[in-house]
């Protein structure tokens, strides 16, 4: 910000209190400063992403949020859990659709719970996860199960950016 602001000595004093003024309010950039876990929003996806392990399909968006993703994330404290603020984590905004989760139409498709509806994608990477079910052990062994290694996974939350509701969260192995 100082390197910004000697460059705008230059400039006249309306036109510097316009480039500030539109930098303070930049979509981008880490929701607090200092020490610890940050949120850094990087905005809209630029393409389409399918990820059939998480069963999430995030398209490019298709209108401009009605509640700001800081307020979104703020709400992330009082969300019984969902959110996970000791750890550092991206927001992208896209239209995300969960293709393999939602009600079971008559026909054997699926009416996902999620469809192409335009959410913040909170994304956590690098998380301690444990397979669940425990070790298997082989029929008729008496041996002890191989001990459960830890892998890393990836967390991701959807939350509704038209109400600031979480909609959807999934954990798959990174």
């Amino acid at each position: 910000m100082r390197a910004l602001a000697a460059r705008l000595r230059f400039l006249p004093p309306v036109a510097a209190a316009l480039v500030l003024a539109a930098c303070a309010n930049a979509p981008a950039g880490p929701s607090h400063q200092g020490e610890g876990p940050a949120a850094t929003y990087r905005g809209p996806v630029t393409r389409a992403v399918d990820d059939p392990e998480a069963g999430i399909v995030l398209d490019i968006p298709h209108a401009q949020p009605k509640v700001p993703w800081q307020t979104v994330y703020n709400g992330c404290a009082s969300s019984n859990g969902t959110c996970d603020l000791s750890r550092d984590l991206t927001i992208d905004l896209a239209d995300a659709t969960t293709p393999n989760s939602g009600q079971a139409n008559p026909d054997g498709s699926i009416a996902p719970m999620v469809d192409h509806r335009l959410a913040y994608v909170f994304t956590w990477n690098g998380l301690p996860c444990v397979a669940a079910g425990g070790a298997i052990r082989a029929a008729k062994s008496t041996a002890a199960p191989a001990p459960v290694r830890p892998s890393q996974c990836t967390k991701i939350v959807l939350a509704d950016a038209t109400t600031g509701a979480f909609v959807y969260e999934t954990e798959s192995s990174s």
